[in-house]
């Protein structure tokens, strides 16, 4: 019985040395039906050109512009489905993937027929395997988001889950994101809308109303650089999207009929990101306080995709 297919996609922007590095780990897979496409997202410089010295015959599409996480995905998943491959597999260039993290993913998938979506445990690069995300953690409810043990070392993972097969979660993370094609066919790709930054957790939330498992597979690991993806983006701008996008995440997912419950919870949502401004941001406050503001104010107008 032949393997299920996987059809990777990766995104470059300006930034090919991470990207044949990440080549180079995903050759090491011990998942051989695999099918890898590279969507240079508008590089400025000759990304493309030196892929394909690197590894030539890899399949590149070039994209006149940066279309975004979003938008490069989707150019990806409309070049490839019709190949029907069983999954997609999308993947951060600066991710570094265990040769047996694809093995690991797949077996899960198929032996449970309700799941759809699956990725694996996040590493940051830093010594120590310090955790990235063991998933995402979301209360609809409130507005809250976040990556479940961020930044703690792995021994902070607990026994009782680290033994599991699977863990279901609220969202994963797009860094290394398995799904399967008949996800796709069923909730369409990635919202555009989003450009960058919460289009994952949107992906996932769209797929659990279609009755669709989203799970963590903790045996399956992969490293990530951190956010090389849409490189030479102004790190404020950063911010405008997370406020952003957050409030469209949980208003357009999970909308409150009661204006009040919705005035609530999008303070909150705007109170943890100005919070983050002043505690956690090392940009000058005045410049990322404007972008905060356009942030909120272009999502109330309707301003969405890129900024």
């Amino acid at each position: 019985m032949e393997k299920p297919k996987i059809q990777c996609i990766i995104l470059n922007y300006n930034n090919c040395q991470d990207t044949l590095v990440c080549l180079d780990f995903l050759r090491k897979q011990s998942w051989k039906n695999l099918d890898i496409l590279t969507i240079d997202n508008g590089s400025m410089n000759n990304s493309a050109e030196e892929i394909r010295r690197h590894h030539p015959g890899s399949e590149i599409i070039e994209s006149p512009k940066n279309l975004g996480f979003a938008g490069g995905c989707n150019l990806g998943i409309k070049t490839s489905i019709e190949r029907k491959p069983d999954y997609f597999f999308f993947l951060n260039n600066d991710a570094l993937v265990e040769s047996d993290t694809l093995s690991l993913l797949v077996k899960t998938g198929q032996n449970n027929p309700h799941i759809g979506m699956l990725g694996p445990l996040i590493f940051t690069s830093l010594p120590g395997f310090i955790i990235e995300s063991l998933g995402m953690k979301c209360n609809w409810k409130t507005g809250r988001f976040y990556h479940r043990l961020h930044g703690k070392p792995q021994t902070q993972i607990r026994p009782d889950l680290r033994s599991r097969t699977s863990i279901e979660v609220d969202a994963l993370s797009g860094c290394a994101l398995l799904v399967k094609r008949k996800v796709m066919e069923k909730i369409g790709g990635f919202d555009e809308d989003y450009f960058f930054y919460f289009e994952d957790a949107d992906l996932c939330r769209r797929a659990q109303k279609a009755g669709f498992q989203t799970v963590l597979v903790p045996a399956a690991t992969v490293e990530h650089k951190g956010s090389s993806t849409i490189t030479d983006l102004d790190p404020a701008l950063r911010i405008y999207y997370g406020v952003r996008n957050q409030l469209l995440l949980f208003n357009r997912n999970e909308p409150y009929q009661n204006p009040v419950l919705r005035l609530l919870r999008d303070s909150y949502i705007i109170s943890l990101n100005f919070l983050y401004i002043f505690f956690h941001s090392r940009l000058p406050k005045i410049q990322a306080s404007k972008l905060w503001g356009q942030g909120i104010s272009d999502y109330y107008r309707g301003k969405l995709g890129k900024y």
